[in-house]
């Protein structure tokens, strides 16, 4: 079994390669011998940057992002998905900022006084 080092290296140096001969075929392998590696497909999607193949790009780079387990792959994923536009809007932004008014709703229909209290709460206790 090969170590992250090792796949890392072949995946950069297919990198190289297929960015040379513009052609992606040097990842085959390594996509056989390991769909499940981030780096892999984070390395594809940089080549299909580099070759501007920007749909191809976002999606193994979203993929990569979803598979690589360290926080600083992940956030230079984001980076890199950055650049080809793939990042939506932040969920921040999507939500609507003033509250949605609800006729008759006065907030929660019982108090809650601390955490805990809620944790403790059963179904059956609140009532409507």
């Amino acid at each position: 079994m090969s170590n992250f080092r090792d796949i890392m290296k072949r995946a950069d140096m297919a990198k190289k390669f297929s960015i040379e001969e513009q052609d992606t075929v040097y990842f085959n392998d390594l996509l056989k011998k390991y769909p499940y590696d981030g780096m892999v497909h984070l390395r594809l999607g940089e080549t299909y940057q580099a070759l501007k193949d920007t749909e191809n790009a976002i999606k193994e780079v979203k993929l990569a992002k979803s598979l690589l387990p360290m926080p600083q792959w992940k956030n230079y994923a984001d980076v890199v998905l950055k650049e080809l536009g793939g990042i939506d809007e932040p969920l921040e932004k999507k939500v609507q900022q003033t509250p949605v008014e609800y006729p008759g709703y006065n907030g929660f229909p019982f108090e809650v006084r601390n955490k805990t209290e809620l944790k403790d709460m059963n179904d059956d206790e609140v009532i409507f």
